[in-house]
């Protein structure tokens, strides 16, 4: 039995930026130089982003702003920069179950010690 695939919400850019084209968008300055070997990212990892999102160093996913127009996917320069600047956002890392378990031991022990047991 196969699982059904779940809707993807759309994720458009706001209307009073100006579209570009995915191919556009790989020249742009934040990602020129972001593709493997140092060049721009393929156009089908452009793809990938706004129709999957790429995970960030939070563990969550982030999508690309965009459109499809004339079946060419579209976004703005302003969402490119939206969407690196949440890629590159640091948050706490969310702490593994074993580093959870060794807080929670050490706080015990300390709590022992300060009862005197």
């Amino acid at each position: 039995m196969t699982t059904p695939k779940t809707a993807r919400t759309p994720n458009p850019p706001p209307a009073n930026e100006e579209l570009i084209s995915l191919e556009a968008v790989r020249k742009l300055a934040p990602l020129r130089h972001s593709g493997r070997g140092g060049g721009p990212p393929s156009l089908e990892s452009l793809i990938r982003a706004c129709r999957d999102g790429v995970r960030a160093e939070d563990g969550q996913r982030v999508r690309l702003e965009s459109v499809r127009l004339s079946g060419r996917r579209m976004t703005t320069a302003a969402a490119v920069e939206r969407w690196v600047s949440r890629l590159a956002a640091k948050s706490p890392a969310p702490l593994r179950e074993a580093d959870a378990a060794r807080l929670a031991h050490r706080r015990a022990e300390a709590e022992l010690a300060a009862a005197g047991i």
